[in-house]
């Protein structure tokens, strides 16, 4: 995840919490201002779910990828000991 995908998921977060909090403290509105504001605050967390998916599935690969990362590691490791002990033995 770039630095940049980050701030815009904070921002994008931001947003909805300030949205969620105006709705939770019940200020008075009046009809217009309430469909508006609950339209604004569907249309935000649609969208910070979205990139929560987004990088969930970053996460994902990025652990996959370090998993694989690290079997390959363990694989060149047990090779480079399995043919240094057969040197020793031939010797």
């Amino acid at each position: 995840m770039s630095w940049r995908q980050k701030k815009e998921y904070d921002e994008k977060r931001q947003a909805f919490d300030q949205h969620w909090i105006r709705n939770v403290r019940g200020r008075p509105r009046n009809g217009k201002a309430d469909s508006q504001d609950n339209e604004q605050l569907e249309a935000a967390k649609e969208e910070f779910e979205g990139v929560s998916r987004f990088l969930g599935g970053q996460l994902l690969s990025v652990q996959q990828g370090l998993s694989r990362n690290l079997i390959t590691q363990v694989a060149r490791h047990h090779k480079a000991q399995v043919y240094s002990l057969s040197l020793s033995f031939v010797q």
